[in-house]
């Protein structure tokens, strides 16, 4: 389960490159096959449809922190080790 900290330095993180004019590259997908989950079976342990998954995946949408916490949550693994940040 995710933690109120957690969520707060994700938060702050995501503002931080944001306001830094730096990239966020989201790591989905490679953590989701790493595990061997499929985008179904991802879609019914987080509550995320298919479509934001896969748009997250292939760098389409920039999910909000709840959707990253959701996902994190299903895959068992810190919201922070779904994304990197570049410059």
């Amino acid at each position: 389960m995710v933690n109120i900290l957690e969520i707060i330095v994700l938060s702050d993180s995501v503002k931080n490159t944001i306001g830094d004019i730096m990239k966020v590259i989201y790591k989905l997908y490679e953590i989701r096959t790493e595990k061997g989950m499929s985008l179904r079976k991802l879609e019914e342990l987080s509550g995320v449809s298919r479509a934001t998954i896969n748009r997250i995946e292939n760098q389409q949408y920039n999910p909000t922190v709840l959707t990253l916490c959701m996902i994190a949550d299903a895959l068992n693994i810190a919201p922070s080790e779904l994304y990197s940040v570049e410059k």
